[in-house]
């Protein structure tokens, strides 16, 4: 059962802040096609993780 917490709208932080409103309003999300991720983990080290974005046959993503 999600949480009360999990269930905000992804913008409420930017009722609160107006720092947080000026950076959810202009910042730029894009879909990166390919890449790779790196992380650094407390147990296990360095992670670097390639990844790639498919297109399911009906066009979604």
């Amino acid at each position: 059962m999600p949480s009360q917490r999990t269930n905000r709208p992804t913008g409420y932080g930017t009722t609160s802040s107006e720092p947080i409103a000026r950076w959810w309003r202009d910042h730029d999300v894009r879909l990166h096609w390919s890449g790779v991720k790196e992380y650094e983990h407390p147990a296990v080290g360095r992670l670097i993780l390639p990844f790639e974005t498919l297109t399911l046959p009906d066009g979604r993503i």
